[in-house]
């Protein structure tokens, strides 16, 4: 970890760094051999160039720097962008509560995002709301005699209530290429099964499987928020 970090101040070429946050698949586990090495970098003084991509040793760096105000916005804006959100939901503010601060000035910026991990679960019922209704408007629309509109609507629906179970578990990272993956951990095998089956191979089952799919996740879903 020490000579990545390292990496990166010879990349950005800062002395004034504050903290540092490792996020995205390198961090949740799910990286591939040509996965980026993703890195958010909190400065004291004003930011130039605020975006730095390099090829290291073949490895790949992605690194975003920014001032301390705009850290805090970045946060702050999470709920707002998300009730906002039908599917664009790699948000990076929810890669950084879900990252890894590996250098910190002061210990402030690991202090600051268990602070709004903390006030986040407080929002979190809101946000169960809105994805469940997008849910369920969806569930509704699939009723469509379109076969596609029908398939497109399912998908829909499925993605709303997986992005709705991740949220309800205090998980933030909702980028949608990984969603499937970060979900084993929070669904049984039976429904995760179920749930794999319905979102992937949508044309080879029947719709009373498929229906009873959808409700089983929404049950899920309101199970947990009632908790």
């Amino acid at each position: 970890m020490t000579n990545k970090i390292s990496v990166v101040k010879q990349i950005i070429k800062r002395e004034d760094i504050e903290g540092i946050i490792q996020h995205g698949s390198t961090v949740q586990g799910v990286a591939g051999a040509n996965s980026d090495y993703d890195y958010y970098v909190i400065v004291k003084n004003k930011v130039t160039t605020p975006v730095f991509a390099e090829r290291i040793n073949n490895i790949k760096f992605h690194i975003q720097v920014v001032d301390q105000k705009s850290f805090e916005k970045e946060i702050n804006d999470f709920v707002p962008k998300l009730m906002m959100a039908l599917f664009d939901t790699n948000i990076i503010a929810g890669r950084l509560l879900q990252g890894k601060v590996i250098l910190d000035k002061d210990n402030a910026t690991f202090s600051y995002l268990n602070d709004k991990r903390s006030e986040l679960k407080l929002q979190v019922p809101r946000l169960i709301k809105k994805f469940r209704y997008q849910a369920i408007g969806f569930m509704e629309d699939s009723q469509h005699s379109n076969t596609l509109f029908q398939y497109i609507c399912i998908e829909k629906a499925i993605d709303s209530l997986a992005i709705g179970i991740l949220i309800k578990n205090n998980f933030y990272n909702l980028n949608p290429k990984w969603q499937p993956i970060f979900l084993q951990d929070f669904l049984s095998k039976n429904l995760y099964d179920k749930y794999t089956r319905a979102r992937f191979f949508l044309p080879n089952i029947e719709s009373t499987e498929i229906q009873s799919t959808l409700i089983q996740l929404l049950n899920e879903l309101t199970s947990k928020e009632e908790e």
